[in-house]
């Protein structure tokens, strides 16, 4: 009896053991139920970090996937202290892998972007404003937002026409009305503010040639054409004004200005071709070259462009000349050219003369491009705007008459 008693006893607690361990094992990988706080595991994450390895380049650097940041908190903060440190190359790949991930969060290292280029238009900081602009548009060339910002600070560093081209070339890039009518409030605002500047410096003549090229790429209202014949106007170029206005008499809001503007104007006896000296010009194709000497001393062969706002020299024919020491270094800048906006030295010449015609402290950029065979660079409309100028093709010819 007591045996069986005994056997009774292991069987019962064979079977609560065996109970309470189904129990358990039961809830392994099921999700804990209210009231088990207490028994939920405990998950630990690992801080992402980043490979900073200085032989990666822009092309080479990667981020794992279980390194890429956990949170915006971190992807802010991580681009901030690369922003700073002027680690621009790795800010932009970071940006981009962030961006490949999630839009939203490459939204907002976009923003601290914005802002970081924002406080650097500034003189002293021009040299990381350029770094960074450089660097991001060799990666998103069609950034509109980007784009107009260094409108603003070509604008700034008193290249307005640069400013008024690299504009030309985001519309190009606008994909909507959205993005169209921002690019057309910056246009207006560089409209306001350049004429307000060159006016108070009494710069007729650049201010002349920065509405000319309004004019030249279809991004002159009649308001900008009524100022454009004005300064003719004041300049003395009575014939051009003439031709400005004669169009605009027929629009109907700012027809009655141009008729009282063309009533006004007065009579000036415009001066031949026949009696200026023309400057020979080589063709190549379907562009025209021209022999310029700077500093009085080296000749380079210019492939005449009314399109470039600089002149410019490639930097192979820049390392060249014999008088490199008087040339004032200005720094560096960016350029819209045929291959993007391409980075570039500005150097002013102290002597520029094309003909009998004599120009001091040109602006030059050096470039580092290529140029066909015995062309050193670009003559540009910074010395062109000087002149009223004309070509004549059949005697291949060019006429200069200062303005």
């Amino acid at each position: 009896m007591k045996t069986i008693s005994k056997n009774l006893l292991w069987v019962t607690v064979g079977i609560a053991v065996g109970w309470l361990a189904n129990q358990f094992f039961s809830t392994v990988g099921k999700p804990p139920l209210p009231g088990d706080r207490d028994l939920q595991p405990i998950v630990t994450t690992e801080q992402p970090t980043w490979r900073d390895d200085q032989s990666l380049n822009p092309s080479s650097v990667t981020l794992a996937a279980t390194q890429r940041p956990a949170s915006n908190a971190f992807s802010d903060n991580k681009f901030r202290a690369l922003l700073a440190e002027q680690a621009f190359e790795k800010a932009i790949v970071f940006y981009s892998q962030v961006k490949s991930d999630n839009d939203h969060r490459a939204a907002s290292l976009k923003q601290i972007i914005l802002s970081y280029l924002q406080m650097s238009l500034v003189p002293e900081k021009e040299a990381p404003f350029i770094a960074l602009v450089d660097a991001y548009l060799s990666q998103y060339y069609d950034d509109i937002d980007i784009l107009i910002i260094l409108a603003e600070h070509h604008r700034r560093e008193d290249y307005p026409s640069e400013a008024v081209r690299t504009l030309q070339m985001a519309l190009t890039y606008a994909h909507g009305p959205v993005d169209q009518q921002k690019i057309l409030q910056a246009l207006q605002a560089l409209i306001n503010n350049t004429d307000q500047q060159l006016t108070e410096q009494q710069q007729w003549i650049k201010l002349l040639n920065f509405y000319e090229l309004l004019n030249s790429i279809a991004l002159a209202q009649p308001p900008q054409q009524l100022r454009q014949a004005l300064l003719y106007q004041q300049l003395g170029d009575i014939e051009s004004a003439k031709d400005i206005l004669q169009p605009l008499i027929q629009d109907t809001q700012w027809g009655d200005k141009a008729q009282t503007l063309l009533a006004n104007l007065s009579p000036v006896a415009k001066k031949e071709i026949a009696s200026r000296k023309g400057i020979p010009l080589i063709r190549r194709g379907n562009h025209f070259l021209i022999k310029a000497t700077l500093n009085d001393v080296d000749e380079v062969t210019l492939l005449l462009d009314t399109g470039a706002s600089v002149t410019s020299l490639a930097q192979t024919s820049f390392n060249q000349l014999s008088r490199q020491r008087d040339f004032e270094e200005i720094g560096i800048h960016l350029f819209n050219t045929a291959n993007g906006v391409t980075r570039g030295t500005i150097y002013r010449s102290s002597a520029f003369s094309l003909g009998e015609n004599t120009l001091q402290n040109i602006d030059i950029a050096v470039l580092d491009f290529q140029m066909a065979d015995g062309i050193d660079g670009l003559l540009g409309m910074n010395v062109l705007r000087n002149f009223r100028f004309d070509i004549d093709q059949d005697k291949r010819l060019l006429y200069l008459q200062p303005r």
